[in-house]
């Protein structure tokens, strides 16, 4: 068992990405839809400082799923599983910055909505909410690409997975169910943010699963010792 400092930094890194990314978001007091909505601006207002720091240990989990995943990459980088590993870690971190950069939208016009609006017209809120919609619909791209092409990197990594085991097999099989899911919900359900949420629980459970094997086992060995 290999317990260096690469590997408990690549173990660390997945349960950091999972703490902040799975916890950030589960911690934002409003419903993160494809649309800025009147009746948020209110909940925002009495828990700022939540919806503020929430959002932000979203974002740092983001980086950090991309961190481990390189991580886990690199560990790797001297057998043949970098063939599909480091692509795969490579499309993933595309599509998780493609998606926190769309969420950054919401974090955006919820927070500063909240201060513009407070104590406005009703008229003043439908005002605002309106002067949002077409770039709404332009994020929505970012945030659903975002998390198709995520799935499509987390579906390569698996079969890397599942070909060279570096680390159980069950997380491979997870990992290309999660990837697989990702890809069809998406493709498939258009704004309908909501649906995905099952896939996001699921990719949180896979991170936890990397992150404790290999804090316990390492990563296979015969593997790593590999030189082609």
């Amino acid at each position: 068992m290999n317990q260096d400092f690469s590997t408990k930094f690549t173990g660390w890194s997945f349960l950091a990405a999972v703490a902040m990314m799975w916890g950030g978001w589960m911690l934002i007091p409003i419903p993160v839809g494809p649309y800025v909505e009147a009746e948020h601006f209110p909940v925002v207002s009495e828990n700022r400082y939540l919806f503020v720091w929430a959002f932000r240990f979203y974002f740092f989990g983001v980086v950090f799923f991309v961190v481990a995943l390189v991580a886990l990459a690199a560990l790797i980088s001297n057998s043949l599983a970098r063939v599909i590993i480091w692509p795969g870690a490579a499309v993933a971190a595309g599509g998780a910055f493609a998606y926190a950069l769309g969420s950054a939208f919401y974090y955006h016009h919820g927070y500063w909505g909240s201060l513009e609006l407070e104590g406005q017209s009703a008229e003043a809120v439908a005002t605002y909410i309106e002067a949002t919609r077409f770039d709404s619909k332009y994020v929505t791209c970012f945030v659903r690409f975002g998390r198709l092409f995520s799935g499509l990197g987390v579906l390569l990594v698996s079969v890397g997975i599942m070909k060279w085991h570096p680390v159980p097999t069950w997380l491979g099989c997870l990992g290309l169910f999660i990837g697989l899911a990702a890809i069809a919900i998406v493709m498939a359900s258009g704004d309908a943010f909501w649906v995905y949420a099952p896939v996001f629980h699921l990719q949180a459970i896979w991170l936890t699963g990397l992150g404790i094997s290999i804090l316990r086992k390492g990563l296979n060995p015969e593997l790593l010792n590999s030189t082609a």
